[in-house]
């Protein structure tokens, strides 16, 4: 009699453990998600460091623009772009992005964002020889727009297989085209006819021109 009584105070006292466990367990579990909400955090490479850091999301904006001030700054340093790209791509900033001599290119009030079509990059030409403090005219009677900068000046017709640099024909493998009512050019040419180097970083979907 006094061994089932034994007995059956051990299987009490596990009954009371097995109950227990799950309960702490699930709120331990919904603290965590709780905190988890108000701190994200996310792992990027420092090249300022030149190792991998783990950084809350407030800490990658900040980052990201003191590499974007890094940019302007010295516009050649092309290991500041590979980090913006990334740190863009984690903070859900997707789509072509475009920087000229350090300053990323403003499409926000163009109506339409750089484009891909058959493997060339299309641009919005205002948006470029604004960031690149050029100037832009548009003959409509003959869908010719030409473009100025420095002392380089280039027209394009909409749909032609060529484009004048200063006078001189030079073929396009990408025509302009218009796109909502925006003359697209394609950027390639357009920048190396200008005079710059033109780098594509494909995992951030970035272009960086930068004055030879």
């Amino acid at each position: 009699m006094k061994r089932q009584t034994i007995v059956s105070a051990i299987a009490g006292v596990f009954l009371l453990v097995a109950t227990a466990v799950p309960a702490y367990a699930m709120t331990s579990g919904a603290s965590s998600g709780m905190t988890g909400t108000h701190n994200q955090t996310a792992t990027y490479m420092d090249y300022s460091q030149g190792s991998p850091r783990t950084s809350t999301q407030s800490d990658l904006g900040q980052h990201l623009n003191n590499l974007m001030q890094a940019a302007r700054n010295n516009p050649q340093m092309m290991s500041n772009y590979q980090t913006i790209g990334q740190l863009m791509n984690q903070m859900g900033e997707y789509g072509i992005k475009v920087f000229a001599n350090g300053n990323q290119v403003d499409f926000s009030t163009m109506g339409v964002q750089p484009m891909i079509r058959e493997g060339r990059t299309l641009m919005p030409v205002r948006a470029l020889m604004a960031a690149l403090g050029g100037q832009v005219n548009w003959d409509p009677s003959t869908q010719t727009v030409t473009a100025t900068n420095g002392n380089t000046t280039i027209s394009m017709q909409i749909g032609a297989g060529n484009m004048l640099v200063n006078g001189q024909p030079v073929s396009l493998d990408a025509p302009a085209t218009i796109v909502n009512g925006r003359t697209m050019l394609p950027l390639r040419a357009m920048a190396q006819a200008m005079g710059m180097n033109v780098n594509w970083y494909g995992q951030s979907d970035m272009v960086v021109l930068t004055s030879k």
